[in-house]
């Protein structure tokens, strides 16, 4: 298993461990813009969870060769 393969695991987990743990975002406060923790932190992990996966994607195919063009 390369490097590049365990970095991209790794992208790839930390979004799920953060939503799997609900002590984490168990709670109503703090507020923002009058939306509950709990559904704030949950959005913030959807626009960080589609980062995350480009990111692994991108360090997943890097030092590939495009288009089978050696």
């Amino acid at each position: 298993m390369s490097a590049r393969t365990v970095v991209a695991g790794i992208l790839l987990f930390v979004p799920f461990v953060a939503v799997l743990i609900p002590q984490l975002f168990n709670k109503v406060e703090p507020t923002l813009g009058g939306l509950p923790f709990f559904v704030w932190y949950q959005l913030i992990w959807v626009v960080l969870g589609g980062i995350l996966v480009f990111a692994s994607y991108r360090v997943y195919n890097s030092g590939k060769v495009r288009g089978g063009q050696a």
